[in-house]
């Protein structure tokens, strides 16, 4: 840290560390994280068609900032909770 930064941080003294927000950038995010054409490729559907569906809060999204990103686990749960199973399954 430098030394103008130790300065601030005193000078503010009644601010702790929770309470500032940190912002990362674009390569600073987890990895488990997909940008829109990576989960278009996944799931084969197109870029506009997932678009639409975020607009509609149909399908599960991050907003980082004005970045638009699809988490992978809540998109597996996702696909898994709106998988229609075929009816010859459930009649056993």
């Amino acid at each position: 840290m430098s030394k103008r930064s130790k300065e601030i941080n005193e000078e503010s003294g009644s601010q702790n560390d929770s309470s500032r927000k940190s912002f990362l950038a674009p390569w600073q995010l987890p990895n488990n994280l997909m940008t829109i054409a990576e989960l278009a490729e996944l799931i084969g559907l197109s870029v506009q068609t997932i678009y639409n569906m975020v607009g509609q809060r149909r399908i599960p999204h991050v907003k980082v900032g004005r970045l638009l990103r699809f988490d992978k686990r809540l998109i597996d749960d996702w696909l898994k909770t709106n998988t229609v199973m075929p009816l010859s399954d459930l009649r056993r």
